[in-house]
């Protein structure tokens, strides 16, 4: 079903349709629809487009934050793991007393990581604060 529709163009616009109509099995309703066919079609996929791009920024952001956030685990992880093994000797085997030490330390490690984990309070946060106290106090 088609409907009618009157509208009023620019002179060298019409002339312009005028002419392209001219072709063999070409009419102005013919032309007209395909435009506006066209129009509408290109602005539903920028509508799209303005929305993935909005999300896909979003997106990006978060993965720098993510990528930010394991640059800095992965820097402190290395330097812990660089004093650790310069800072703590091998236990030598039989030394009962130097493993229960170890085994203390782990214990600990292990109930503060929980904690901080329980709380939602990273490492990272810690680090942040101590540095813009740093910052500031100079």
């Amino acid at each position: 079903m088609k409907t009618e529709l009157r509208l009023r163009i620019d002179a060298l616009l019409a002339d312009e349709l005028q002419r392209l109509a001219q072709k063999p099995g070409v009419s102005k309703a013919a032309i007209l629809e395909d435009a506006l066919r066209a129009y509408l079609d290109h602005s539903a996929s920028r509508d799209l487009d303005d929305r993935l791009r909005v999300r896909l920024e979003q997106i990006s952001s978060q993965l720098n934050r993510i990528e930010r956030g394991l640059h800095i685990l992965q820097e402190g992880f290395g330097l812990y793991l660089r004093f650790e093994f310069i800072a703590t000797a091998a236990v030598a085997d039989g030394d009962e007393a130097a493993r229960a030490i170890g085994h203390q330390r782990y214990q600990s490690y292990l109930r503060e990581l929980g904690r901080r984990l329980a709380h939602a309070r990273s490492f990272r946060d810690v680090v942040m604060a101590q540095a813009q106290d740093g910052k500031n106090a100079s």
